[in-house]
């Protein structure tokens, strides 16, 4: 199915013209959850509809983003990007919407905001569920009316835009606890589509670490076969959970070429983040990992108190937010009636 999946471009001329395709095919595995992904951004770049992009940390979703935007029609024109997670709030109406000379001290130039600058391409929110409840009335008035205001002007601008977020929790339920508006979120969940976490297609595992590892050799002036894995290396990536998914993998594999004194990478070369978490396989039974031990734990504390989650972060001595993205992280589903 892969092979018939690559073999199969359509359009190839246009689809062979984005850097971001050629990118997310590098993330295809043996798995089909990617193959079903990259359908799904196929058929979103068809329209103008709003996008939700959801999956774990590092899973991918600036690429699936920038990929929405080059397949689209849009793509002549600018993609323009916030962080959400990375902007107070005092700056996030100055940053969207641009301001005027003088709108402030130290405004001594007009600067217009990424909005006006998505005009006639994509405005690409990540992080969108950081944002505060006052910040959010505001873009939803923007998406509303599709015209704003620069900080400090009276000159009502008109723009035209596609919206893309991206997020790694779970809105839904911060729409329950009243952190995130039902309307916004209607808005922005026109069309989603879910990132696998890289621990859902383990199987991938060898074959990105190998492409990783090539890519790397390759972006250091080596040929791509300049490091190799050892089969005990591959077997340690492999038993390993992956929190920072595609980008942690990455970041290990160059971390382990540069510090291997031979071609052959072996497992005291690789220095992984969360080293106790990656449990050995033993003669007796497999033994469970700390990752399906606290989804487990997770699971029976949510069940407990009836998925409350105030009371459920109490209990685990975590902060809600760390509570929202373990639910989403570990595909966690309430059951309460």
């Amino acid at each position: 199915m892969v092979d018939e999946f690559l073999q199969r471009r359509a359009p190839v001329s246009h689809e062979d013209r984005s850097p971001a395709v050629q990118r997310f095919r590098e993330l295809i595995g043996t798995d089909d959850k990617m193959l079903v992904v990259f359908e799904w951004i196929r058929t979103a770049a068809k329209s103008d509809i709003s996008v939700l992009i959801l999956g774990p940390t590092g899973s991918g979703k600036e690429l699936v983003a920038r990929m929405i935007h080059e397949l689209s029609r849009r793509t002549p024109h600018r993609l323009q990007t916030v962080n959400c997670a990375a902007l107070p709030d005092s700056l996030f109406e100055s940053e969207l919407f641009g301001y005027e000379k003088g709108a402030f001290t130290g405004a001594t130039e007009r600067k217009l905001g990424r909005v006006e600058l998505a005009n006639r391409g994509t405005l690409f929110l990540d992080e969108i569920g950081d944002l505060a409840l006052l910040a959010q009335a505001k873009l939803l008035r923007a998406l509303e009316e599709r015209r704003i205001e620069r900080l400090g002007g009276n000159e009502t601008i008109e723009v035209d835009f596609r919206l893309v977020s991206a997020t790694n929790q779970p809105l839904d339920l911060l729409v329950r606890e009243g952190r995130f508006r039902e309307d916004l979120y209607y808005r922005i969940n026109a069309f989603s589509i879910r990132l696998p976490s890289l621990r859902e297609r383990a199987e991938d595992i060898p074959t990105l670490a190998r492409r990783a590892l090539a890519r790397n050799c390759e972006a250091n002036h080596l040929a791509p076969d300049a490091k190799v894995l050892s089969k005990d290396a591959l077997d340690l990536l492999c038993r390993y959970h992956w929190p920072g998914n595609i980008r942690e993998l990455e970041s290990t594999l160059s971390r382990a070429a540069l510090s291997s004194p031979g071609r052959t990478i072996r497992p005291a070369d690789i220095e992984l983040l969360h080293p106790r978490e990656s449990v050995p396989s033993q003669a007796g039974g497999r033994l469970e990992s700390l990752a399906e031990a606290e989804r487990a734990h997770i699971t029976r504390v949510l069940e407990a108190v009836r998925w409350n989650k105030k009371q459920a972060a109490q209990v685990l001595e975590i902060s809600r937010g760390t509570l929202y993205r373990k639910i989403l992280e570990y595909g966690l589903a309430s059951t309460v009636r």
